[in-house]
């Protein structure tokens, strides 16, 4: 099935039959020309009746010729239809290639969009309104260390009403207290 099927006959044929069409008009258009000019034996002209044989031989041809042009059209179909086939064949080997090697395929413009990466077919307050909903694991959020509560208000991290840009900056100081004062940080004992 790996071989395209080739039309080289039918085409040939198609030609053929074109040129006998085409031939078939201009044979017509002459004979309905010189039958509309012939004269009766009384002198008369002919007219509509001596020109209908060539207008009918005319017409014929051009229906030759149509019916030749959607065969045409059609086997022209088949040949592309053949070469789509093979491009999706092609494309489907190496696919599995890819996958027997483990490589992760670029996700495909309907995985994108189905995961929200994309939103062309939503309105942006749409997309924002979903994005917005989604939890966001980048946001800071309050954290427990050694015994201590580091809180997260805005973009800083705040212990003891001191405020730390990053979360390890807060560890820091809860740590160098524990060295400084350890008594402080210490939790009472059970003799208290």
């Amino acid at each position: 099935m790996s071989n395209m099927r080739s039309y080289e006959t039918a085409r040939g044929m198609f030609s053929f039959l074109a040129f006998v069409g085409w031939s078939a008009v201009v044979i017509g258009v002459l004979a309905a020309i010189s039958g509309a000019q012939m004269k009766t034996g009384f002198g008369g002209s002919v007219g509509f009746v001596g020109a209908l044989p060539g207008i009918i031989i005319a017409v014929v041809g051009l229906l030759n010729i149509a019916i030749v042009q959607a065969a045409r059209a059609t086997v022209d179909t088949a040949e592309y239809t053949q070469q789509m086939l093979k491009i999706a064949r092609d494309q489907l080997d190496v696919s599995k290639q890819s996958l027997k090697q483990g490589y992760q395929a670029e996700p495909t413009y309907s995985t994108r969009t189905e995961k929200g990466v994309l939103a062309q077919s939503k309105g942006y307050a749409e997309h924002k309104a979903a994005k917005d909903s989604e939890p966001n694991d980048n946001a800071p959020k309050d954290v427990e260390y050694k015994g201590k509560l580091i809180v997260s208000f805005g973009s800083a991290y705040h212990y003891q009403g001191i405020p730390f840009e990053y979360l390890d900056q807060a560890k820091k100081y809860i740590d160098q207290l524990a060295i400084q004062e350890p008594s402080k940080l210490s939790l009472p004992s059970k003799d208290n």
